[in-house]
C-alpha cells in the first residue's frame, strides 16, 4: 500500500476511558482537556465507581 493511500484512510477511533471516583472538583477540567486535543475522532467513556458526591451528574 503507497503512503499516499493510507494517507487518505479515516483515522481509527480512539476510546479514552476516565475511572472516576469522588472527582467532582476534578473531572469537568479533565473532560475538557479531552475535548481540546487536535485528534478529533474519540469516544470518553467515563466510569464512575459509587461516587458519593456529584460527579455522575455532571452534564
Amino acid at each position: 500500500m503507497s503512503s499516499e493511500s493510507q494517507n487518505l484512510s479515516p483515522s481509527p477511533l480512539v476510546s479514552i476511558v476516565a475511572p472516576c471516583y469522588n472527582a467532582e472538583r476534578f473531572l469537568e477540567v479533565a473532560i475538557q482537556s479531552i475535548f481540546a486535543q487536535d485528534y478529533k475522532n474519540f469516544e470518553v467513556i467515563v466510569v464512575d465507581d459509587g461516587s458519593t458526591d456529584t460527579s455522575i451528574a455532571m452534564p
